[in-house]
């Protein structure tokens, strides 16, 4: 799975983004100041990630998903665009619902719910539905050819043909994108001009699933931590000192800055970060552009990256 869009925080200092369980399960860990920050930092040793459940709705359809695991994260800034962050991962298990009919009535408090003919493919176990008048949600525990049995059972008795449609949830929304160039960045605490750049913490995990005799995945293993920057900037003679840090393998903190309205400001610092010996190719006739890449590294255990909201 992969789910992107716009770095949106909160608007309130203290208060946690609508991504908030994307970043904690990503990260392992998080804390909250209140009226202050909230902060997203790494798990240390074999802290347990969480998983999540995750659904998507398609106007006569929804889809779920459970087990998943947020194996990477990655952060988006540029010159000319807002903030984007991307998430991605796998999931153990999916479940879907449909839209149909009933046929026939049911009384209140029915669990069984029989189908129109050769509806019942539209349906896997796991799935939510309402039903006629009964919002529900009402979950699908099992199904045999055209009906289902539900649980809890229907609020109040519904007429033949009552529409059987996907539960839809309700999603609330706090806060707004950042506008583009509105942040800053900084190498060593110096400003640095960048056109767009890119950090991505990857937690190489994966799910078990070749064990024997699991229909699916039932845990997963951790692999080896990685967190990479991208940045593309113009070749100014103040930045060549970069060019100098990459051959001699000298640490830098990398401060990224993201909006500048309290409440509406995100920080993703990287406090020991090395540079690859960045390629320089001078031809054609713009402006010679650059690219830095590295990897964050620890210093005193877990510290590779944190963000913080404030």
């Amino acid at each position: 799975w992969r789910i992107g869009g716009y770095l949106v925080p909160s608007g309130a200092a203290g208060t946690a983004p609508d991504m908030d369980v994307l970043l904690k399960a990503v990260f392992g860990s998080s804390s909250n100041s209140p009226g202050v920050s909230q902060t997203y930092s790494l798990a240390s040793g074999v802290t347990l990630h969480d998983s999540l459940s995750m659904y998507q709705q398609l106007s006569h359809m929804a889809r779920g998903f459970k087990g998943c695991i947020v194996n990477q994260a990655q952060f988006k800034v540029s010159g000319t665009g807002k903030a984007e962050v991307e998430f991605s991962g796998e999931y153990a298990d999916e479940f879907y619902a449909g839209s149909c009919v009933t046929s026939g009535a049911l009384v209140n408090l029915a669990t069984s719910v029989t189908l129109a003919a050769g509806e019942g493919k539209k349906f896997a176990v796991g799935g939510r539905i309402s039903i006629g008048t009964s919002a529900g949600p009402h979950e699908i525990t099992g199904i045999s050819a055209d009906t289902l049995t539900i649980t809890p059972g229907v609020a109040g008795a519904q007429a033949d043909a009552a529409a059987v449609t996907p539960y839809l949830l309700t999603p609330t929304i706090a806060g707004s994108p950042v506008p583009g160039c509105i942040g800053s960045f900084t190498i060593g605490g110096v400003t640095v001009y960048i056109v767009d750049g890119t950090v991505t913490l990857n937690n190489n995990m994966k799910l078990r699933t070749d064990e024997y005799g699991r229909t699916i995945a039932a845990g997963y293993s951790l692999g080896d931590r990685a967190v990479t920057f991208d940045l593309n900037l113009y070749l100014d003679k103040d930045y060549l000192r970069y060019y100098g840090d990459a051959l001699q393998y000298v640490s830098k903190a990398l401060v990224l800055t993201i909006g500048s309205t309290a409440g509406s400001i995100c920080t993703i610092n990287l406090p020991y970060a090395e540079f690859n010996i960045p390629p320089i190719d001078a031809g054609g006739n713009d402006e010679v552009k650059w690219k830095i890449s590295g990897a964050a590294l620890g210093s005193s255990g877990d510290d590779e990256i944190s963000v913080v909201f404030t």
